[in-house]
């Protein structure tokens, strides 16, 4: 219950299965005083100045709490998508926190320079206002042949003047830093010189949308991850690339090698659509969630029926929760938030919930630098109350709890 009198602070008491770091604690507790985790751990062991404040009668029976989770890779939802328009990304932004990603990195699909540019400084906004933790750019330095569901006439060769220019972009309102990575093609022409252009701006590498082989793959990974002190990203695994063949290994192997020596984070988009069960289990298996980061690549179309949308303009069906481009059938991102795909990984590809939890929290917040995807002592109150059937019950981000969008 939440208690606040004229002479005392704000006190949130959670309590249920607690899920984090890794680990998890059947009997579990979360303490929040002032928008700040005053403690997490086992229930029996709540410091003594607690014992006369209730449970928060919101939590459910067979609740587990989690940090809130951190989704690195998202276009939009509720109808709204990242691009130049401001509101329409506060739209996505409501619809995933309410959902309990309580911190997005907002993806911008391929798009000329000049729109680019403009939708670098709108977002760059919502990251100086704190709406959002960064930015990513996804192209348009990618490989034509693994377009996916970007504009053919939108890609272009790797250029370090673009990068300056969007970098510039939004340190020009007030968020320097704010790109957090981006998606390349290793194998277009010009795409050597982006990983030292990238790393002046603090942007970390992520592969994607290549036909990269396995060599190319591991020596970009493993060479950026060298100069950046941190490991790479690789764009949502198995998709946007060649598969893996006896003879010819391809993006994926590089990426896998890259993430078994520390050199690289795969997102992974566990929706459903995008990789199949057994291939989810396997990742776990090999590289561990340490190197796996849940992401959603949900459009604008997340949160709403089956119908006809847009993704970088261009038309998007969406049926049977699938959501494809109308011209070539290509998968246009996912319909999903980030704990649709944790739980469909632990409840269909039998993932441990600490390790999805872990994968949807810790890794990527790790990868990014943010101090969030943990709850401890002294750190920011974000919290997910999941039900006993892991779904979203309610959200507490910063401190502030919101009934969750079912």
């Amino acid at each position: 219950m939440t208690t606040n009198g004229d002479s005392g602070p704000t006190r949130t008491l959670l309590t249920g299965r607690l899920v984090t770091g890794g680990t998890t604690t059947p009997e579990g507790a979360v303490a929040i005083e002032d928008g700040t985790i005053a403690y997490a751990g086992p229930l029996a062991d709540l410091p003594p100045n607690w014992s006369a404040v209730a449970p928060d009668p919101r939590v459910p029976t067979g609740a587990t709490l989690v940090p809130g989770l951190v989704d690195s890779h998202l276009h939009g939802g509720a109808g709204g998508e990242f691009g130049v328009d401001a509101e329409a990304a506060r739209t996505a932004i409501a619809e995933h926190r309410a959902h309990g990603s309580t911190t997005l990195i907002g993806s911008l699909v391929s798009a000329g320079a000049s729109d680019l540019i403009t939708a670098t400084q709108t977002l760059g906004a919502l990251v100086a206002s704190g709406d959002l933790a960064g930015i990513h750019l996804e192209g348009p330095f990618i490989a034509a042949a693994r377009k996916g569901a970007h504009d053919p006439d939108a890609l272009r060769d790797g250029d370090p003047g673009l990068v300056d220019a969007l970098a510039e972009a939004a340190a020009a309102v007030g968020a320097p830093g704010a790109i957090r990575h981006m998606t390349f093609a290793p194998d277009r022409a010009g795409a050597d010189l982006l990983p030292a252009a990238l790393h002046r701006h603090g942007i970390r590498v992520n592969v994607g949308h290549t036909e990269a082989d396995a060599t190319l793959t591991f020596d970009v990974l493993g060479r950026a991850a060298a100069t950046a002190g941190a490991p790479s990203l690789v764009t949502h695994i198995f998709n946007a690339m060649p598969p893996i063949r006896g003879r010819s290994p391809g993006t994926a192997a590089g990426a896998i090698r890259a993430a078994l020596r520390g050199d690289a984070v795969l997102e992974v988009v566990a929706d459903g659509v995008h990789l199949s069960p057994d291939t989810v289990r396997m990742l776990f298996e090999v590289v561990g969630p340490g190197s796996i980061n849940l992401i959603s690549d949900a459009m604008a179309a997340t949160g709403l029926p089956d119908g006809n949308y847009t993704l970088g303009g261009l038309p998007v069906v969406v049926a049977d929760g699938t959501a494809r481009l109308t011209s070539s059938g290509a998968i246009a991102g996912s319909v999903a938030h980030v704990a649709d795909c944790l739980r469909w990984a632990v409840q269909t590809a039998g993932i441990d919930l600490a390790d999805a939890v872990l994968a949807a929290t810790g890794t990527p917040a790790k990868a990014f630098g943010l101090d969030v995807g943990h709850l401890v002592t002294g750190g920011v109150a974000d919290v997910l109350v999941f039900d006993a059937d892991l779904r979203p019950a309610f959200v507490v981000a910063g401190g502030q709890a919101s009934p969750a969008r079912r």
